[in-house]
């Protein structure tokens, strides 16, 4: 009896020895779990920052690039005026060529890219009524990885990329020798519409 008693308890002690290990290897596959867990999280989180940032810096461009492409068209006008017609001639000129688009009922954009090398650029003809290619008033913005340029303008660029940018440009008349420019820029991230707006003012300088 006491030999049988004996195998008993060195079973049992096998068994409570095993049972424990057991519970150790689960404790510390849960332990391990949490930390992959966490550090997945950190790294999944990290790389959704880098992107969000990396389009508000794209964002920020494609605002300040309509401001000055705005700029560059009032200077159009003002250089085909001629020198003496400045005030007389070309801010007018500048005022009509925006007077029906650009506007808060009809925004647009301006074409970046000047492929055809016209001199001075930009133009009316380079100027894009963004509520004829989207129902928001956005225009789409594409990437032309040849060129590096973004812009709402395609001919001769066929199969160019869109990127997930759209961009309006807006006049708001403030006086007879100044009108306020606004530039939109949005995009998604997600579910999540993100906005840019850049404003500043266009003046006529030959008064």
């Amino acid at each position: 009896m006491k030999k049988i008693s004996k195998n008993n308890t060195i079973k049992n002690q096998k068994l409570h020895s095993s049972g424990f290990t057991l519970v150790e290897v689960l404790i510390a596959l849960t332990i391990f779990s949490i930390a992959v867990a966490g550090v997945i999280t950190v790294s999944v989180q990290g790389n959704l920052n880098i992107h969000s940032a990396r389009n508000k810096m794209v964002a920020n461009y494609l605002a300040d690039e309509g401001v000055e492409l705005m700029r560059a068209l009032r200077d159009t006008a003002v250089v085909n005026a001629g020198v003496g017609s400045e005030s007389t001639v070309g801010w007018p000129a500048f005022t009509a060529m925006t007077a029906s688009v650009c506007t808060a009922t009809a925004p647009c954009d301006i074409d970046a890219t000047n492929y055809a090398n016209s001199d001075p650029y930009p133009s009316a003809s380079n100027i894009l009524n963004c509520t004829t290619v989207s129902s928001d008033g956005f225009c789409p913005i594409y990437y032309i990885p040849a060129h590096g340029y973004y812009t709402s303008m395609i001919a001769g660029f066929p199969g160019t990329p869109q990127t997930a940018f759209s961009r309006n440009i807006m006049l708001i008349p403030i006086s007879a020798d100044e009108m306020r420019i606004v530039v939109t820029v949005h995009w998604m991230e997600g579910t999540v519409q993100k906005t840019v707006e850049q404003v500043e003012s266009v003046y006529n300088w030959y008064i």
